[in-house]
């Protein structure tokens, strides 16, 4: 009996053991499962976004992400036959959360439309997996392109006047095209297709905030081969009115009116704070709903030559204001706050009709600050008209409107004082000179015959 008893203390006790090492296993299980040196996210390969064609000369960043740390990681590169081009294998001993390298480069020769197959793993510091940590590959396919668009000029206007506007005809050849754009040097515009596959037209602006015009087109591919074409155009200077203006106390009650309704919030130290505010802050936010809704538009195919007509919106209409006139308010002798008058004021009697001179659409339709109720025709070509201190709505947003259809009347809404019409021309969302647009003469120039000469040319290679 002696023994029974101790052979069911000695079970008794490895039943014991049994039950603690469980536990213990389980508890180092459960504390496990809830520490990071067991945690199951894998790293991330970072790529750049639709990388499909690639230039070799151009670096290609790949980052590994990792909250565990990197381990090591490997770049396996083979041709579309298996012949293995590269085979890197590397540790990181010092576990850093992040690895920084460039794609590396096959030796030898790579030839055009070759497509070169890249698998890319990465192993991070983690204990899950039986300690062999999380591990996440991907594969890429690249293929090679090392040849640049081809540009070409195929017309444009003779010159363009600071201030000004013109017309752009190019060829742009390239089947992995990525971005085209022509630049002035500090703007970039977005060229419709013309005619045909790989024929584009840009109408251009030489805004007066520039002080130099460097026109080039410049087109990028999806491997990032880029041709930057010189466009050679006569660039002329030309001067603008510079005056003085100054503000009396009568304006005040008008300024006061306009900040309660545009700026309620706003507290001011001094009268000349006041105007500051209006003619700087007010006008900012007034061009910048104006640029946005002039430059909102999609490019589309443009079939033939646009005739644009003359604008002529206001019969009869004196000119009261002159477009890039450099203003300076001065008040109680002190400059006070500088502005440009970026269109043309033009009056007539009062309430007068104004007038579309080209078809268009409607794209704003809204009550500003400084240009009061205005109304913009969007036309084509990224061309738009403005109108503004108008005292009513004609047309509704959106509308369609035929040369011809009267948009409103003339006004004094906003900062104006007595009835006139605020007139402006847009190159996506750019104010360019009117004089050109309300020219015939200059119109048929730069315009017209330069979309003629180049439908002939383009006409002439289809065949």
């Amino acid at each position: 009996m002696a023994r029974v008893r101790g052979y069911r203390r000695k079970s008794n006790y490895k039943g014991f053991v049994i039950v603690v090492f469980i536990i213990a296993i389980a508890s180092l299980l459960y504390f496990a499962s809830r520490s990071d040196i067991f945690e199951k996210v894998p790293p991330k390969i970072l790529i750049p976004q639709d990388l499909r064609f690639w230039n070799p000369k151009n670096a290609i960043p790949i980052s590994f992400e990792d909250s565990s740390a990197i381990k090591s990681y490997s770049i396996v590169a083979v041709r579309e036959n298996g012949e293995r081009l590269i085979d890197i294998q590397e540790v990181v001993l010092d576990k850093p959360k992040e690895v920084k390298i460039t794609l590396p480069t096959p030796q030898g020769k790579l030839c055009d439309e070759e497509k070169i197959i890249y698998e890319i793993s990465v192993t991070d510091w983690s204990n899950a997996n039986f300690f062999s940590g999380n591990t996440t590959t991907r594969k890429i396919e690249l293929s090679i392109d090392t040849t640049p668009p081809k540009v070409e000029l195929l017309a444009s206007s003779y010159a363009i006047n600071y201030g000004g506007s013109a017309l752009i005809v190019f060829k742009a050849q390239e089947k992995n095209l990525k971005k085209l754009v022509f630049s002035n040097g500090v703007d970039e515009f977005i060229p419709f297709p013309y005619i045909a596959k790989d024929y584009y037209a840009t109408l251009v602006a030489w805004p007066v905030k520039n002080n130099a015009f460097s026109p080039t087109i410049i087109a990028t591919d999806l491997a990032d081969n880029q041709t930057q074409y010189r466009v050679g155009i006569v660039k002329r200077l030309k001067p603008y009115k510079d005056s003085t203006l100054k503000i009396q106390d009568k304006y005040f009650e008008k300024i006061d009116a306009m900040l309660w309704e545009q700026a309620p919030q706003e507290k001011f130290e001094n009268q000349a704070s006041k105007f500051k505010y209006l003619n700087e802050t007010i006008r900012a936010k007034d061009e910048g709903l104006i640029f946005r809704a002039s430059n909102d538009f999609t490019p589309h195919l443009i079939t033939h030559p646009i005739a644009f007509e003359r604008f002529y919106p206001l019969k009869g209409g004196m000119v009261v204001g002159h477009f890039a006139d450099s203003r300076h308010y001065f008040y109680k002798e002190q400059n006070i706050s500088n502005s440009y008058h970026m269109g043309l004021d033009l009056a007539s009697v009062k309430n007068a009709p104004i007038i579309a001179s080209n078809e268009g659409v409607i794209v704003l339709e809204q009550k500003l600050g400084i240009y009061g109720n205005t109304i913009i025709v969007y036309h084509d070509l990224g061309m738009a008209s403005l109108y503004s201190h108008i005292s009513e709505f004609g047309v509704k947003l959106g509308e369609k409107v035929k040369e011809g259809t009267i948009l409103a009347n003339t006004g004094s809404t906003g900062w104006a004082f007595g009835d006139h019409l605020h007139f402006g021309i847009l190159i996506q969302g750019h104010f360019v000179s009117l004089a050109e647009w309300m020219d015939n003469k200059w119109i048929q120039s730069n315009i017209t015959s330069v979309f003629q000469k180049a439908q002939k040319t383009i006409l002439r290679e289809q065949r």
